[in-house]
């Protein structure tokens, strides 16, 4: 790493750090949300064929809402993007 690199690695916030989707451990569909994604069977093998990356962000996005109503809304709208 560069110098400047490392000056601005030094001098980093902690309150900053792991807050964004890709630094976070990844999180998993529950397996209700999961089943219940399964029952759209054109939208669960969309999102099975997806890459790796892309659907690490969308169940971060689902799963990351706190109130339960809100999650589901999220699996809702991922589901309804792909046309049976």
């Amino acid at each position: 790493m560069l110098p400047a690199g490392i000056a601005a690695y030094k001098h980093r916030k902690e309150e900053k750090s792991g807050i964004y989707s890709f630094e976070i451990e990844h999180k998993e569909l529950s397996v209700e949300f999961e089943k219940k994604f399964k029952e759209n069977k054109v939208a669960w093998d969309s999102f099975i064929a997806q890459t790796l990356s892309y659907k690490n962000v969308i169940i971060y996005w689902i799963m990351a809402a706190k109130q339960t109503s809100k999650q589901i809304l999220r699996l809702k709208k991922q589901s309804w993007q792909v046309k049976n």
